[in-house]
């Protein structure tokens, strides 16, 4: 069924951008460029549309299992979260701090986030948009490769982060990118 729904996503992507060719040559062709413009601004605002810039990629690694982890006590444990891995409430927070530092389009495993968008759990399995996630979780931001580094460390999200590396092991990387794509919703 999966496979199913990942071609069917493809073929509905194929045909959302051969619907915004035609579009955009038809108002372009009557006069309407701005039009075209606005509609292709809001396509991007909406994650309609894939992104395509400059930006950062952060990803997060769950803790190396330790072996002799103590039980009871751990706020992370609490909600059935290994106190090494990254939950729901982690990517949370890291996107919402690159939104801040000022993320024009974000992605999570390829899953682009959107206005509708959710992360959540569902038992240990991390979800965004009702669709699983496996380790490591891939957090691409488009936007100035400076600005988005220095607001994110700047935001709540940055602290959290290196509390999450100091507390519980789990490991991060920052990574600028020149070039790369966020895909539509």
């Amino acid at each position: 069924r999966s496979a199913v729904v990942e071609t069917r996503q493809q073929a509905n992507g194929a045909l959302l951008q051969a619907i915004a060719v035609r579009r955009d040559k038809e108002l372009t062709r009557r006069g309407a460029a701005d039009l075209a413009e606005r509609v292709e601004r809001m396509g991007v605002a909406s994650g309609d549309v894939p992104v395509l810039g400059p930006g950062v990629e952060l990803t997060l690694y769950d803790a190396e299992p330790a072996g002799d982890e103590a039980v009871g006590g751990d706020p992370r444990q609490d909600g059935g979260i290994a106190p090494g891995d990254v939950a729901d409430r982690d990517l949370q927070i890291m996107v919402n701090g690159l939104w801040v530092a000022g993320a024009e389009a974000i992605s999570v495993n390829g899953q682009r986030l959107t206005a509708l968008s959710a992360i959540r759990s569902a038992g240990q399995a991390i979800l965004v948009d009702y669709r699983p996630l496996v380790p490591p979780y891939v957090i691409r931001a488009i936007g100035d490769p400076a600005e988005l580094q220095a607001g994110f460390a700047a935001d709540l999200a940055g602290s959290y982060l290196q509390t999450l590396r100091n507390n519980y092991g789990i490991t991060s990387t920052m990574d600028v990118r020149d070039r790369m794509t966020v895909p539509g919703g």
